[in-house]
């Protein structure tokens, strides 16, 4: 049987053309080479360290390609509750208990929307918002009964990232880097998990 997350890969490998997009995403980042200020097009300076530019939600690809994938692998099912994979996940309101994976891809799930403390990349490469929001969501409350409507929900992929390391036994970024980027040879795809980017990352203007 051919394989959903095939298709996602490949609009994955088309989200990667787009390097030079200057993002504020705290997902992930992609590297595109540049020069030493002042030597460009010039074919005899050997290129400068890859800057790292934010790509902001387009991020969004790799994270429901990484849930597709584990989907269509059988090891975790759309259609399940979300606390069978994350059992520590509670909020402030008892509907969470029916939020399920297939709600954080198609932000139906009802959470309130973007828990933004340090979300931003923004010179450097902190993992505040993915460590802290199951913590931040205890205290919050859904503004709709999940599944019933769809609003853009950035706190929903970042608990999507959390369900990839729940399932895998990995950090998300590791599983990424075993499942994609080595197949699709994206030697330069970071996120903030990776390590101290900070003096790789293209300036904001």
């Amino acid at each position: 049987m051919k394989k959903r997350w095939y298709h996602v890969t490949a609009v994955l490998a088309a989200a990667a053309i787009f390097s030079g997009m200057n993002g504020f995403g705290r997902e992930a980042c992609l590297a595109k080479e540049t020069v030493p200020a002042g030597t460009e097009g010039v074919g005899a300076q050997a290129a400068a360290e890859p800057l790292m530019y934010g790509i902001g939600s387009t991020s969004k690809v790799v994270t429901a390609a990484a849930v597709m994938r584990l989907a269509d692998e059988g090891k975790l099912d759309l259609k399940k509750t979300l606390i069978t994979y994350i059992p520590e996940f509670e909020m402030a309101d008892e509907r969470y208990r029916r939020i399920t994976p297939e709600m954080l891809l198609d932000h139906s799930s009802g959470l309130p929307g973007s828990t933004l403390n340090n979300a931003m990349l923004l010179g450097d490469s902190d993992t505040e918002n993915h460590d802290m929001l199951l913590a931040r969501l205890k205290k919050q409350r859904l503004k709709s009964d999940p599944g019933d409507i769809q609003v853009y929900c950035n706190d929903g992929f970042t608990l999507a990232e959390i369900l990839v390391e729940r399932v895998t036994g990995l950090s998300f970024t590791e599983y990424i880097d075993r499942g994609f980027s080595e197949n699709l040879g994206l030697t330069q795809f970071k996120t903030p998990q990776s390590g101290n980017l900070s003096g790789r990352l293209a300036k904001i203007r």
